[in-house]
């Protein structure tokens, strides 16, 4: 009951904070000269919100628009307004004035109560008007999602979320990916089986978090999640159960039971968690609980008649019957049964059969309490049977889960529940300590707090220390004290209490009522390791024990100093003494702690030897205590004789610029400690800019370098008087100042920074005071620069380093130290002037003492012209020569509403320069255009840059030099002939041929269109890698090189070994067709570059992925087949040209096509079919096979059919030439070599023993075998089975080649029969289906047969056409009938 209490306050109170501030009630609404009907006026009653900024909107009543201010101030306290916290006062920004309406964006708030006041002139005199908003910046949780391998699963709070996927099968563990929103929140804690992760939330993100990896174990897993902000925790349990496809049982509660009729069940807690479960002993139990059973299918006998039908198993209409539960104690050697109902075994939900698994709740009977014994530990065991594992004959069949236990504990008595340690335990400061367990711990200071929690609170009785003992065997029996006052102390043999309170605690995920009791120990009676034994409700109660080490050792601190420290000493303050030796030293203030005999500390000699000494640069200065607490200890000013000057004034001037040294001696009768802590005193300095003659001035920006060289008196910026002109859109600015010397090398620098960067005692880091801030009516928000943030360091020109050495300088400003010149230098990137012409001033701030100390400024304005721009693309001059009869021209005009380029209207276009949308886009007002068809030599390429009212002309030059090395493209517009890079590539279409998609036979919306206009790109690809344009002057986004190196490894290493590359490497590519998942019509009309940027896009916005990652339904073909001739090698002999074919890579499938070709010896050119847009490439055969080159007869058959694709090898080493031809192989060279287009869908087969696999390296496959089916190339041997793996016949081979050739067949049955008697000796053997085929390949000579007697061919030859074809046999039939239809020359 009390758990379901909490976790209703809980809901309650995200509830309320999750109320939208709109939602809320007001009481009045603000009126006057500044009226906002949705605000109220009333500090009582004012409007809520969770939003750290609101936008007010709201009307004016004769108020001056141009006077508007307002103040937002933070109340403290609602009863006194002017009890104020936090300021920000008369502010202007963001107040928009139309009319009488009044608008305020994005007012910053306070957290807490607002007070935001308006003011205004009305007729020469102030008025205001105030509104209350209150800020509620407290953590919030809500839509919590598991995700598993793909799959999500929503997080619920009041019960168990189970996760399960298909891949996580058999694991032990997962790993789950946790993601939420959590307003106000800086960072979310996810606790899990003992492991504990933080993330960060992501604020511009709706608030999201994703947390991940986070590790759960099979069954149930309780995940503890925690969001905070700087002020505020929110704690929060799930519970989340992982199903790994064996039986799992979750959910496994313990219930305590009325012992009415019907009794309802009082409380439960997890046997998950091995709960304390405090019951009251009459009352009766129960075990209810959850549990995953798989489902396996499979056909048995049933129903009336028996027929055999697919059944589930177990049954889910029945009783799960094959669970059994056991318990024993937990010490005990053997399990006893429980009982179990089968019908308190049901089935969750509405399953079907076909459920991959099914999930069972039981309920189980434990009967009365006393049945059981209190204070004992128990554990169940629970198990069902695993029907999948038992069908497949896979152990174990049974399957169970042994990690469950309990205690019951008597609800009349008291409990020991945990002792725990409170680290930095002070007896006037330990509330909020939370604590540890004592047990194992190390306790390394004094006093010891220890926490104990007693549980069933209502019945304690006294709590008390019976013992504490060593290693040794001895005891000590600690007496009980009352609390000492401040400045007392306890001996080594007592203790005293110093609260007792109830408090709650969550305990496995249930909030749980506690006795809190504080023991406090001043001295321990042991050194060393030892167990303290703690006893409630008197002698026969309960008692727990912990063992922990006590580590004594003098300790001193100081309150404000520490090591490394650095004070920075302004020589003409008034108040020196006061600023560094009161203040940022404290008066040396500090406390010596673990002195386990605090009588042995004495500052002066008057009651026993002085033990406390303390050195300024060995200089003496006496210390006294703080009060009556001898621990804690400062300056003793009452000490010095003379006491003019004061002991304060001496300490300063013991002092000196640089490193100090600070000595502690404390020199008891057994020990000696000694501290030494330097402290650095630095003389500050005056600010300068500039620091050299050069001064502040402006300079060319190039996206392409992001670490540019200054450019003095660059001519894109004239200086007239103190102002420059320039018609450049954006500019970088470089300058220098001086704050600090840091030195003349990189090590002073380091140490240098080391003292600046070390916090003081407030946690101000002195380095933060030297601050560079650039203000401008050009910046959205003023640049700050601190030497704490990091910067280079340079000498000269050289780049020496960075500090600190792991640092990062992110944003448009870099800051440089010169170790040449000991001043700083900057550089201002990409600053964007105004698009109206109006000047851009920047005001340069030097701060040496933080933004209220000496400054220093400098004055810098640029004057744009009208309508100022900037070529962004092509990179000039880097990319003013050119191998591509093309260039993208990206210009940057932010005032401009048209851009034409050599008469081609420029689409507008926002330019990401970095390629990182995360990052935002760098030129959203830029415009692109491609212009194409440029000349050899010198091209000017003319642009006009308009608005409503101006208009600018210009122009740059390119030189376009092809050359055909990669790199090397050419646009075109698609013809019927297309010949480029010196005729070494040629592509010619059928009248008419127009561009279709891929997949137009898909019956769908869009896929019948047809696409005409388009430009082909021809390249030439790098022959590794397959890369075109590399884009050296681009600035690529994160991780672009690995895909290049992915896709590219790919490209290189799955092309075939035996074959070596004999001319360039071509990408054509038509561009894409139109998207059909945006509402435009947006096809790409020209082709590009095989690698494209992540979310790259062409003309109106269209996608373009790399051409790895293109989908099916924007890929174009030919409408009709064309044809493809390439050059290659002309110093390949004309002998070679038989093993010499084209290879296209086939993207979808990562693999090179051989297409096999048509090859002109004279020429020096090789012709194949054009289906598609890709890669191509002309090779050679380099090695063949052993068993080829040794082949009695055939050898050069083989290699030529190997080489053209037609035949693939059937082993890695050898080719298999004396092996028998397949149906399958054979159907599949035929297809291949009369390069019959592909027609197949893997859905629609023709044969059922054909499997639907595409795998062009196999003797046959599914696309080549369903083409000739298709085609009528080939039959069944019976009903949809065509038998692919069977000998070919010499007969069917003949039957096969004539339908492919389509040859002219006698009917006559005695003719043939008359023909194939002259022909064969064994025509009578000859299958009658097979003898018109037979003569006719007899009659083109393919096949010959063979020889009655090779020593008399007279006597005649024999087909033998029940004989199976040798592989060798088949390239001899193939290569004759290649070389009949003139696609191969004569081969011997």
């Amino acid at each position: 009951m009390i758990r379901k209490l909490v976790t209703l306050f809980i809901m309650l109170a995200l509830v309320i904070q999750l109320v939208p501030a709109n939602r809320m009630e007001t009481a009045h609404a603000a009126t006057g000269n500044f009226t906002f009907p949705s605000e109220s006026d009333q500090i009582g009653s004012p409007r809520i919100t969770t939003e750290e900024r609101i936008t007010l909107q709201g009307t004016l009543n004769n108020v001056d628009p141009t006077s508007i201010s307002y103040d937002v101030i933070q109340i403290i306290d609602p009863t006194d307004e002017n009890k104020t916290g936090s300021k920000r006062e008369n502010l202007t920004s963001n107040v928009s004035v139309n009319g009488f309406s009044l608008q305020i964006f994005n007012i910053q708030l306070f957290p807490g109560l607002n007070k935001i006041t308006f003011k205004g002139t009305q007729g020469g005199g102030e008025v205001a008007n105030s509104i209350y908003v209150e800020y509620r910046n407290g953590p919030m949780l809500y839509d919590l999602t598991a995700s598993l391998d793909g799959n999500n699963f929503p997080v619920l709070e009041n019960q168990t979320t189970v996760v399960q996927s298909t891949t996580s099968r058999g694991r032990s563990s997962a790993d789950i990916s946790i993601t939420g929103k959590a307003p106000n929140a800086q960072q979310v804690t996810i606790i899990v089986n003992g492991s504990s992760k933080t993330y960060s939330v992501n604020s511009a993100n709706n608030d999201s978090f994703a947390a991940a990896p986070i590790t759960l174990q099979k069954g149930k897993n309780q995940v503890t999640i925690r969001i905070k902000n700087g002020t505020q925790v929110i704690e929060t349990t799930r519970d989340i159960a992982f199903y790994n496809g064996s039986v799992t049982f979750y959910d496994v509660n313990i219930n305590e039971m009325d012992n009415a009729a019907t009794p309802p069940t009082l409380q439960s807690a997890a046997l998950e968690y091995s709960p304390n479960f405090v019951i009251t002993k009459t009352n009766t139990l129960q075990l209810t609980g959850k549990v995953i059973v798989p489902n396996s299918v499979y056909p048995e006998l049933y129903g009336t008649p028996p027929v055999m039908t697919d059944r589930p198993h177990p049954d889910p209409t029945l009783p799960l019957t094959s669970m059994k539960a056991e318990y024993k104690k937990a010490t005990d050697p053997s399990y006893s049964p429980l009982p179990i109902v089968p019908a308190n075994i049901v089935i969750v939900g509405n399953p079907q059969p076909t459920d991959k698994f099914f999930v069972y709740q039981y309920t189980i009977n434990l009967g009365v309490a006393t049945g059981f014994d209190f204070d004992t530990l128990y554990n169940v065991k629970l198990t069902a049977r695993n029907e999948e594992n038992a069908h497949l004959n896979i152990t174990p069949t049974e399957q169970s889960t042994d990690n469950l236990f309990f205690s019951l504990r008597d609800k009349s008595k008291p409990f020991v529940s945990q002792i725990n340690h409170l680290a930095g335990y002070k007896p006037t400061n330990y509330q909020s300590i939370e604590g540890t367990p004592l047990e194992g711990k190390n306790i390394y200071g004094l006093p010891v707090g220890i926490e104990v929690l007693i549980g069933n609170p209502s019945g304690t009785g006294n709590v008390a220390v019976t013992r504490v003992s060593d290693l040794y065997g001895h005891n000590s029996v600690p007496v009980l004290k009352p609390a000492p006052a401040a400045g007392q102390t306890l001996n080594s043999n007592e203790y005293a209490i110093r609260e007792e309170s109830l408090v709650t605690r969550t305990v496995n995920g249930s909030p749980q009522v506690f006795q809190r009791v504080i023991l406090e120990f001043h001295r321990m009676p042991f050194e060393g390791t030892q167990t303290i034994t703690v006893q409630v409700g008197g002698a026969t109660g309960d008692s727990k024990s912990a063992k922990f080490t006590l580590l004594y050792g003098p300790y001193a601190n100081f309150n404000t100093i520490f090591d490394g420290m650095t004070v920075s000493d302004d020589s003409t303050s008034a108040d020196r003494v006061t600023d560094i030796i009161k203040t940022k030293l404290g008066k040396f203030r500090g406390s010596l702690q673990n002195i386990n005999n605090t009588s042995e500390i004495r500052y002066d000699n008057s009651v026993g030897p002085r033990t406390v000494y303390f050195y300024i640069n060995n200089v003496s200065f006496p210390l006294k205590p703080v009060g009556t607490d001898v621990t804690q200890f400062e300056l003793d000013p009452s000490a010095l004789v003379p006491a003019t000057p004061d002991i304060y004034t001496k300490a300063l001037d013991a002092m000196f610029n640089g490193e100090n040294e600070l000595k502690f001696v404390f020199q008891s009768s057994k020990s000696y400690y000694e501290k030494v802590v330097k402290v650095n005193k630095v003389p500050t300095n005056l600010p300068v800019i500039p620091a050299q003659t050069t001064g502040v001035f402006p300079f060319t920006f190039e996206d392409a370098i992001p670490n540019p060289r200054p450019i003095l008196n660059d001519p894109n910026f004239t200086k007239t008087g103190s102002i420059y002109t320039t018609t450049q859109a954006f500019m970088n600015v470089y300058g220098t100042f001086d704050f600090i010397d840091l030195g003349e090398n990189a090590v002073t620098v380091g140490n240098k920074m080391t003292t600046l960067m070390a916090p003081e005692a407030s946690g101000h880091v002195p380095a933060s005071d030297y601050i560079l801030r650039i203000t401008s009516t050009s910046l959205a928000s003023p640049i700050t620069w601190k030497l704490s943030d990091p910067f280079q360091i340079v000498n000269g020109d050289t780049p020496v380093g960075i500090y600190p050495t792991n640092g990062n300088i992110n944003g448009d400003l870099i800051v440089r130290y010169d170790l040449k010149t000991q001043s700083f230098q900057f550089l201002l990137r990409k600053q964007e002037l105004n698009a109206d012409g109006s000047s851009s001033v920047f005001l340069f701030n030097v701060y040496n003492s933080g933004l209220t100390g000496p400054k220093a400024t400098y004055r810098l304005e640029v004057d744009p012209s009208v309508l100022p721009y900037k070529i962004l693309r092509p990179y000039l001059p880097a990319e003013g020569i050119v191998n591509k009869n093309f260039v993208e021209v990206i210009i940057n005009a932010k005032g401009a509403d048209k851009v034409t380029i050599n008469k081609q209207v420029a689409d507008k276009y926002a330019y990401d320069a970095d390629n990182t949308p995360a990052n935002g886009i760098e030129y959203p007002n830029a415009f692109k255009a491609t212009v194409s068809g440029l000349k050899p030599g010198v091209n000017k390429i003319n642009f006009s840059i308009e608005s409503a009212s101006d208009s600018v002309n210009n122009y740059f030059e390119i030189t376009y030099t092809p050359t055909n090395i990669p790199g090397a493209q050419f646009l075109d517009e698609m013809k019927s002939s297309n010949k480029v890079f010196d005729g070494a590539v040629s592509l010619t279409f059928p009248k008419g041929t127009s561009l279709i998609r891929r997949d137009y036979n898909v019956p769908a919306n869009l896929k019948s269109q047809v696409f005409t206009g388009h430009k082909l790109l021809f390249a030439i690809a790098n022959p590794e890698d397959g890369v075109v344009d590399r884009r050296e002057y681009d600035n690529p986004p994160a991780d672009f090189d690995l895909i290049m190196q992915n896709f590219g490894t790919r490209f290189k290493v799955s092309f075939p070994t035996r074959f070596v590359k004999s001319s360039p490497v071509y990408w054509i590519d038509a561009g894409l067709a139109d998207d059909t998942t945006t509402p435009n019509y947006d096809p790409l009309k020209m082709g590009v570059d095989p690698y494209q940027y992540p979310g790259a896009i062409g003309p109106g916005d269209t996608k373009i992925p790399t051409y790895d990652e293109r989908p099916d339904d924007r890929e174009l073909v030919a409408s009709k087949r064309g044809s493809l001739t390439l050059s290659f090698d002309p110093s390949i002999r004309n002998t070679a040209g038989t093993i010499v074919t084209v290879y296209r890579y086939d993207v979808k499938n990562k693999f090179w096509v051989n297409l096999g070709g048509v090859v002109d010896t004279k020429k020096n050119t090789i012709t194949v079919p054009f289906d598609q847009f890709g890669y191509y490439v002309v090779a050679k055969m380099g090695y063949s096979f052993s068993d080829v080159t040794n082949h009695p007869y055939a050898r050069n058959y083989i290699e030529t059919i190997y080489s053209k694709g037609v035949m693939n090898a059937a082993n890695f080493d050898d080719f298999g030439a004396d092996m028998y031809t397949t149906r399958g192989e054979f159907t599949s060279m035929i297809v291949k070599a009369l390069n019959i287009p592909l027609n197949y869908e893997l859905s629609k087969p023709h044969f059922d023993d054909v499997p639907p696999i595409i795998n062009q390296d196999a003797l046959w496959d599914y696309s080549t075998i369903e083409t000739a089916a298709r085609e009528g190339i080939i039959r069944g041997t019976q009903p949809r089975a065509f038998e692919p793996t069977a000998n070919l016949s010499r007969g069917d081979a003949a039957v096969f080649l004539a339908r492919a050739l389509n040859l002219k067949l006698e009917t006559d049955a005695d003719k043939i029969d008359k023909a194939l008697q002259k022909t064969f000796k064994d025509y009578t053997e000859i299958d009658y289906y097979a003898k018109a085929s037979v003569l006719a390949i007899a009659k083109k000579g393919y096949i010959k047969g063979s020889p009655v007697d090779p020593a008399d061919p007279k006597k005649g030859y024999t087909f033998e056409p029940k004989s199976s074809l040798l592989r060798s046999d088949a390239a001899i039939i193939i290569g004759k009938m290649l070389a009949d239809l003139k696609r191969l020359p004569k081969l011997n």
